[in-house]
């Protein structure tokens, strides 16, 4: 660790604009469906990126008003290409604190209402110990504060709480005291009434909310409270739009001059890589109706002599994937398209789409279509009007984010 580090804030934070209010922090450590972020964060909240957070926030189509950290989880062009309106507060490698305290402060300075962290869970073990720690600095100032994740969410409890959770929600309380007394736990079904939970003990281990909302509540000490996944469903209205192209001569291709690069048709591709391309990629989008197949499924579905898969390679690496399907009548539908997120914020959306466009037009083709809905990355349908696609159909449908996702994306 270093002792060279500037504490002052960056210069114009935070503006008086943004004081008092809530403030959701989007740290790296994590992977989370860019859908799950959209649907937490309102239109009044401060929104700040620690490092890999900005990646997070251009995913799901916000504007961080902050950007923290030392920038060595995302590229340089990711910081560019960040809106001018975004404050950067960059600091060097080898630092005191963690892009995610430094984020908390920033957030603190703006006398946050109440803080929510998404994104803090995954990665490194000891930054997820650390993590976790970190709700002692909201504790402290007397902030309420959260780490919330798609499956599940993490706060410190130092007074009465009351939550608002669905019955049947899995519960697991431990002290972060020495000592937790007092301990009252209504609306669980194991309750629990003036009893003192110590440090290291698995006393509190698989609780389960058995009425809503339920209550907890403690005489001394500090109190860390784990809920798993919701268990309960979460609908959300999605769009989604049908798009096409009549003609090669109206294909607009971006293409990457790296000589890194290769595309390469994937010929009897085992089932385990196709499993391994789809879920990667679409993890964050809610990618699930494959997720069940079986091998003979994927083998099957592979088998089709109409079904063409290429695989984007970055040195020898997986980068991304695109499938063709080639119909009736001289159409091609571009059945899936995406990126590793590892190679996000690169350029290589645009690369990806050209590339199948280019196979997707070969031969006698007079039609290329594909269709993209809200739950997508925020910056895949600019991606296809660029390239020359033209929208032709709309439709609304629910989607349950604890459930599975769309079929086809």
């Amino acid at each position: 660790m270093s002792t060279a580090l500037a504490h002052a804030l960056p210069q114009g934070w935070p503006p008086p604009a943004l004081m008092r209010r809530r403030v959701v922090v989007l740290a790296g450590g994590e992977e989370e469906p860019p859908v799950f972020v959209r649907h937490l964060v309102s239109p009044d909240d401060v929104v700040l990126a620690a490092d890999g957070g900005a990646r997070l926030a251009v995913a799901a189509g916000l504007v961080p008003h902050l950007l923290v950290g030392d920038v060595d989880s995302i590229t340089q062009g990711e910081v560019d290409a960040l809106p001018p309106q975004t404050i950067r507060w960059i600091h060097p490698e080898h630092k005191d604190f963690s892009d995610l305290e430094l984020a908390l402060q920033a957030a603190f300075a703006a006398d946050a209402s109440e803080v929510v962290v998404i994104g803090a869970f995954g990665g490194r073990l000891d930054h997820l110990l650390v993590n976790v720690g970190l709700l002692h600095l909201a504790c402290n100032l007397g902030v309420p504060m959260r780490l919330l994740s798609a499956r599940g969410e993490a706060l410190l409890v130092y007074q009465d709480v009351v939550l608002q959770w669905p019955v049947g929600r899995l519960v697991t309380v431990m002290a972060l005291t020495p000592e937790v007394h007092g301990l009252v736990l209504e609306g669980f079904a194991y309750p629990v009434s003036g009893e003192t939970l110590v440090w290291g003990s698995s006393r509190g281990l698989s609780n389960v909310v058995a009425r809503s909302p339920a209550r907890i509540a403690l005489t001394s000490g500090r109190l860390l409270v784990v809920g798993g996944a919701p268990g309960q469903s979460v609908q959300i209205e999605v769009k989604r739009t049908y798009l096409e192209m009549r003609s090669l001569d109206v294909a607009r291709l971006v293409f990457v001059d790296d000589q890194r690069l290769r595309l390469s048709r994937v010929v009897d591709c085992p089932a385990s890589y196709y499993r391994y391309l789809y879920g990667t990629v679409g993890h964050r989008y809610h990618w699930t109706d494959r997720s069940s197949w079986s091998d003979g499924q994927i083998n099957a579905y592979l088998g089709d002599p109409n079904l063409h898969l290429w695989v984007l390679y970055f040195e020898g690496a997986p980068a991304g994937f695109f499938e063709l399907l080639h119909e009736e009548e001289g159409a091609t539908h571009i059945v899936y398209l995406g990126l590793l997120p590892d190679f996000h914020g690169r350029g290589l959306g645009r690369h990806l789409l050209s590339a199948a466009l280019q196979q997707a037009w070969a031969g006698d083709k007079r039609r290329v279509w594909l269709h993209t809905c809200t739950l997508d990355d925020a910056a895949a349908m600019p991606n296809y009007l660029s390239r020359g696609f033209v929208p032709y159909r709309e439709e609304l449908y629910t989607v349950d984010l604890a459930a599975a996702g769309p079929p086809d994306g």
